[in-house]
């Protein structure tokens, strides 16, 4: 993410899609409907975030994680599932399979922009750090 962070939601529910694009209008966002776009989206732009809903659609959200977190190209985006589930069970599950991180609706709009500019800047690191030590390689 060296360059604009691009962030994927990925939400069914018309109305959440909407409220969480307004609220990240400040970021280049693109949103689907459910996993298996998620999954074309992910393999065919660069994503630096993901914002998944858990149920959704055709793929839900616990089989977008274990795939993205199984993948080479893709294991490292951090993913931050958000959903109206309180499960304790499906947060842990979530958090398991590699989530880093797990909000519940409906959620306070200025916790949720200040963890996703926290994951944000954490990828930005980390691919400085990847770009960094890649270069040193090659000396």
């Amino acid at each position: 993410m060296l360059t604009e962070p691009k962030i994927l939601i990925a939400e069914d529910e018309p109305v959440s899609r909407l409220v969480l694009q307004r609220l990240l209008k400040a970021f280049t966002c693109i949103s689907v409907t459910n996993g298996q776009e998620a999954l074309d989206v992910i393999h065919q732009e660069r994503i630096d975030l993901v914002l998944l809903d858990i149920h959704m659609p055709i793929m839900g959200g616990f089989e977008v994680i274990e795939r993205l977190k199984n993948n080479e190209a893709t294991k490292n985006i951090p993913i931050i599932v958000i959903t109206v589930n309180q499960s304790i069970e499906d947060e842990i599950r979530a958090l398991d399979l590699g989530a880093v991180d797990f909000v519940t609706k409906p959620f306070h709009a200025v916790i949720l922009q200040k963890r996703i500019r926290n994951q944000l800047a954490l990828k930005l690191k980390s691919d400085l750090l990847e770009k960094h030590a890649s270069l040193d390689g090659i000396n």
